[in-house]
C-alpha cells in the first residue's frame, strides 16, 4: 500500500483563509488501497477455504474459526509425528525447523497408502494407514520437497519432485540447487513449467546468475503447432528483450539461442560490445566450428550502418560474401541463384540510382539473356554466347556511309550479306570505345574516323579499307582524337 504524500504521512485539511492546500488524494493512492483490500480479501478467503469452511458474507468470525481449526506445526518431521483425525487440516510453517521455506497446508487422509514423494504426499510415523497430502499451490518450490540448495548433487531428488507434481503445475528451483537439466523434457508433463534459478550450467560446467524457464505444451497436436508459444494482441504484439549492462564492453549483447538436445546450434541477436562494429548477428555452432558468423547487419550505433556481410565480420563494403566454414581450401567458391526446375519465369538483376535503373539483365530458362541500357537499348545473348541486338550490325542493304553511334561500342560488324561496298563512319573518338569489322563478302569495307580524328600513323579523317575476304580490323579509342587499330588480312 502506498503511503500518503505528506511530510507527516497523515491527511491534512486545507485552509482557505491562508491558502494552504489540503492533502491531494491521487488515483494511484486509491488504487493501492483497493488492491490492498482485494488482496486481504483473497488471503482471507483462501484461509477459510483451506480450513474446510464455506465462505459467507453474513458471518464475521470465519477467519477466527479458520485460524483455530488450522493447527500450526513447525516442520515436516513434526508433521510425521502428529496424530490427526480424518480430513484434519494443519499448517506446516517450514520443511525443516527454523529454516524458512517448504511450508504449506496439509490434509490427513485415513486409509491412504499412496507412495510417499517427500513433498506432495508425506507418510506418518504414527500410522501406516494414512497419508498427509499437501493442498494445491499455484507455485511449488524445491523447498517443498526438502531439497537443500548447498551445491551438493540432488539431481534425482529434483526429478522425483517433477514426477510427483501434476500437469499444469509450476516448480521453482532455488539458487544453489545442483541438478542436470539436460533430461528435463523427457520428464515434464503437459503444460508443466520449471523456473530454474539454480544458476547451474551443465553445458559449461559452471555456475552463473541466470533464470531459465522450461515449459512443455500439449504433445497431442499432431504435426502442426506442437509445443508452440504465441503472443497475441490487437496492436503490435512484441517480445521485448532489454539488455542493461554495467559494462557495455563485455555485456552489450542480447540474443535468442536455438538448441538441439541441450547443445547450441544457432544464435540470433545483437552485439553492441564494440560500438564501431554494432551489429545484428546470426551465428552457427557445431562440431566443425564452435561459433561461426553466418550473417551480420550493421546497426545505427556503429560505423557500418546497413552494411551486410555473409560468413564474415562487417566491412566497408555494402555487401560482403566470405568463405563458408564448410568450404575447403581446394573447393570452388560458388554463388548461385536457383529456382525450381519447372519454373519458366526469368531472373532479373537491376542496378539503379534512386528510382532510375541504369542497367537491367534478364535471364531466361532457355539460356538466353537480355540486357537493357539506361537509354532502353537492348543487347541479346544467345544460349551459345552470340551477341545480337545493338552489339551486332548485319549489312543486308548497304547504305554508304553508315554512321555508328556510341550504342554500337563493343560491336562486331560484317558485310557477309552485302552486295556492294560499305563505308562505316566512326563516332567522335573517346577513350575505351571499341569496334570490330570483318570482310566476309568480296566488296569494299571502309572505316572512316570522325572529322579531326585519326588512326595511329594516318592523317586526320583518313580511312582504312579492304576488299579481301577474311580481313579483320579492330579499332580502340586511346584518347579523344586517336584510334589504335589491329588488323589481319589486307587494309590500306
Amino acid at each position: 500500500m502506498i503511503k500518503i504524500e505528506h511530510q507527516e504521512l497523515e491527511f491534512k485539511d486545507g485552509n482557505p483563509l491562508t491558502g494552504e492546500p489540503g492533502t491531494i488524494v491521487s488515483a494511484e493512492w486509491l488504487n493501492s488501497i483497493q488492491q490492498f483490500v482485494n488482496s486481504m480479501n483473497e488471503e482471507g478467503f483462501n484461509l477459510v477455504s483451506e480450513a474446510g469452511l464455506t465462505s459467507s458474507e453474513l458471518k464475521n468470525n470465519q477467519l477466527l474459526q479458520a485460524i483455530k481449526k488450522l493447527t500450526s506445526i513447525d516442520s515436516v518431521a513434526a508433521l510425521r509425528k502428529y496424530e490427526a483425525d480424518d480430513s484434519e487440516v494443519v499448517y506446516v510453517r517450514s520443511y525443516y525447523k527454523e529454516t524458512p521455506g517448504g511450508g504449506g497446508v496439509f490434509k490427513w487422509k485415513n486409509a491412504d497408502e499412496s507412495p510417499e514423494d517427500r513433498g506432495i504426499i508425506i507418510a506418518s510415523d504414527t500410522s501406516v494407514n494414512g497419508r498427509w497430502h499437501r493442498q494445491p499451490q499455484s507455485l511449488y518450490t524445491t523447498d517443498d520437497f526438502g531439497i537443500i540448495a548447498d551445491h551438493t548433487d540432488v539431481n534425482q531428488q529434483v526429478y522425483d519432485a517433477l514426477n510427483a507434481l501434476p500437469e499444469n503445475s509450476t516448480l521453482k528451483i532455488a539458487q544453489g540447487v545442483n541438478w542436470d537439466a539436460r533430461g528435463i523434457y523427457n520428464v515434464l508433463k503437459d503444460f508443466q513449467t520449471v523456473i530454474d534459478e539454480s544458476g547451474r550450467d551443465w553445458a559449461r560446467n559452471t555456475w552463473q546468475n541466470a533464470r531459465v524457464v522450461f515449459r512443455r505444451t500439449h504433445d497431442n497436436t499432431g504435426s502442426t503447432n506442437g509445443n508452440t508459444e504465441r503472443i497475441v494482441g490487437d496492436y503490435h504484439p512484441a517480445l521485448f528483450i532489454d539488455t542493461r549492462p554495467a559494462d557495455p564492453a563485455t555485456g552489450g549483447r542480447a540474443s535468442v539461442v536455438y538448441a538441439y538436445n541441450e547443445s547450441t546450434r544457432a544464435q540470433m541477436g545483437i552485439n553492441l560490445c564494440e560500438k564501431d562494429n554494432a551489429a545484428w548477428e546470426l551465428n552457427s555452432y557445431g562440431a566443425r566450428v564452435w561459433g561461426t558468423n553466418l550473417m551480420s547487419i550493421g546497426l545505427q550505433d556503429g560505423k557500418f550502418d546497413g552494411n551486410v556481410s555473409f560468413n564474415s565480420g562487417l566491412s566497408n563494403d555494402s555487401f560482403y560474401f566470405g568463405k563458408p566454414a564448410c568450404c575447403k581450401t581446394e573447393d570452388s567458391f560458388v554463388s548461385r541463384k536457383a529456382r525450381p526446375a519447372n519454373d519458366t519465369g526469368q531472373f532479373i538483376d537491376v542496378w539503379a540510382y534512386g528510382a532510375s535503373a541504369v542497367w537491367r539483365d534478364y535471364y531466361f530458362a532457355n539460356g538466353k539473356k537480355e540486357s537493357y541500357t539506361k537509354s532502353g537499348k537492348k543487347i541479346l545473348t544467345s544460349d551459345r554466347g552470340e551477341f545480337s541486338g545493338y552489339l551486332r550490325k548485319v549489312i543486308v542493304n548497304p547504305v554508304s556511309p553508315s554512321p555508328l553511334s556510341l550504342d554500337f561500342t563493343g560491336g562486331f560488324f560484317t558485310n557477309y550479306t552485302a552486295e556492294a561496298g560499305q563505308r562505316f563512319q566512326l563516332p567522335p573518338c573517346e577513350k575505351g570505345l571499341e569496334f570490330e569489322f570483318s570482310v566476309d563478302a568480296p566488296y569494299n569495307v571502309a572505316v572512316r574516323p570522325s572529322n579531326g580524328d585519326s588512326f595511329i600513323g594516318k592523317g586526320p579523317g583518313e580511312e582504312m579499307a579492304s576488299t579481301t575476304v577474311g580481313s579483320r580490323l579492330k579499332v580502340t579509342g586511346v584518347d579523344d582524337k586517336t584510334w589504335l587499330f589491329e588488323s589481319t588480312g589486307t587494309w590500306n
